[in-house]
């Protein structure tokens, strides 16, 4: 594992992969390529040769979404202590909709909450305050006035994050659903493409990263790997 190298241009052929990065230039076989849509379509990694097809055309199939969240620590729990997840329907949950208690991750009294599409858009350029104080304003019509401010507000901000450039893809409007599989196509039998994007049975989920990191793996390797025992954290020595 070498951190902090920032892969800017990947050359590929049939005997493997030149990966050049900002700490240096490695060769290998295979290079299995987890990069977001977002990334590759900004051009920050150059491919020489180009993405063939169907995979360059799959890639333009999707977008980054708009999708943050934020978390509130309070002093105290003003919500109830056996209830999950909070919810609000119709108009009034446009913004701010779900809220759900993280208190027993570690024990301070925590809500997640999420901003997604035209909540994202209107509170990116927002300060943590601001943000905050709308997510009470909501949250104060369903709890009353004395629902207090945090001590503490997170955000994340994946849309401005150049590693990621968005929270996850989706596919865009009259896109096939095929071209999930399309984009994680072998390339050159050097270049596996996998990350969320790339599994259509689950995208946009963890599962999906996983399940594709697993599938590009046994497609570089040239066989199958038990992945109930990679889950188990067994075998990691000899892959």
């Amino acid at each position: 594992v070498r951190l902090e190298h920032s892969v800017s241009r990947i050359d590929w052929d049939a005997d493997g992969v030149t990966v050049h990065s900002s700490q240096g230039v490695h060769r290998a076989r295979h290079v299995i390529v987890t990069v977001p849509v977002g990334v590759l379509q900004s051009g920050a990694v150059e491919f020489e040769p180009p993405l063939p097809e169907p995979v360059d055309s799959a890639l333009w199939s999707f977008r980054m979404n708009d999708f943050e969240k934020v978390v509130l620590r309070f002093e105290e729990r003003f919500w109830d202590a056996d209830v999950y997840a909070i919810r609000r329907q119709g108009a009034a949950g446009d913004w701010w909709h779900s809220w759900y208690d993280l208190t027993p991750l570690h024990g301070v009294p925590t809500l997640l909450t999420f901003a997604a599409g035209p909540a994202a858009i209107g509170t990116r350029g927002l300060p943590d305050a601001a943000v905050a104080d709308l997510v009470l304003a909501a949250l104060r019509e369903l709890y009353g006035p004395a629902v207090p401010a945090p001590i503490a507000v997170h955000r994340t901000a994946w849309k401005d994050d150049p590693w990621s450039l968005g929270a996850y893809s989706y596919l865009t409007v009259g896109a096939d659903v095929a071209e999930h599989d399309r984009l994680a196509t072998p390339v050159g039998g050097v270049l596996q493409i996998a990350g969320e994007a790339t599994w259509g049975d689950d995208p946009a989920t963890v599962t999906a990263a996983m399940m594709s990191g697993h599938r590009a793996a046994e497609q570089a390797l040239g066989e199958s790997i038990d992945i109930s025992e990679l889950w188990a954290g067994l075998g990691a020595d000899s892959r």
